[in-house]
């Protein structure tokens, strides 16, 4: 498998966790409302994105 693919899987797997528990964390934990609940998601998908598109595709 390609290190660069990989990469950019794990990037993405990570990313993807952290977009599913930022709403939870910030509504329950920190005691946010839902407007900065839905924004912390949004902040970690944008930063989910931006990770993946960053990672190399082919790492040498």
């Amino acid at each position: 498998m390609n290190l660069g693919k990989a990469a950019k899987a794990i990037v993405a797997a990570v990313g993807g966790l952290c977009t599913a528990l930022a709403p939870i964390v910030a509504d329950n934990v920190i005691g946010a409302g839902e407007l900065p609940a839905a924004l912390s998601a949004l902040v970690a998908a944008g930063a989910t994105i931006y990770g993946v598109w960053r990672v190399p595709n082919n790492v040498e």
